[in-house]
């Protein structure tokens, strides 16, 4: 595959990356709020045929913010090592660059020899 091909899905997979990482935030933002809510509601002292549902919803919900928060670390480590392959690709198209400049320089070089021989 060209390395200009293999940049083109980096980014893009970048790209996807940062959307669900901003999605998972705001879910983060949701179900702590929503435990806030489960938590106060507890405390306030809400009916005690209530409490054992409120203490299982307050559970599920720290369940599922602790999921969201590993995914988003996941995540950012998985993009920042797509970052990182994504750079060193960038490195290496720009050398190659740098090779195909000099070989293009040594060839018209050549060519206004043969041209002044």
């Amino acid at each position: 595959m060209p390395k200009s091909e293999v940049v083109r899905l980096l980014k893009g997979r970048l790209a996807e990356q940062a959307v669900e990482v901003e999605r998972l935030r705001a879910e983060t933002r949701s179900l702590r709020g929503e435990l806030a809510r489960v938590r106060a509601s507890r405390d306030v002292g809400a009916s005690l045929s209530a409490q054992p549902a409120s203490r299982y919803l307050a559970v599920r919900l720290q369940e599922a913010l602790d999921w969201v928060e590993v995914r988003v670390r996941e995540l950012e480590a998985e993009r920042q090592g797509v970052g990182a392959t994504l750079q060193a690709q960038m490195e290496s198209l720009r050398l190659d660059l740098t090779r195909t400049e000099g070989r293009l320089l040594e060839a018209r070089e050549r060519e206004a020899e043969r041209a002044r021989a």
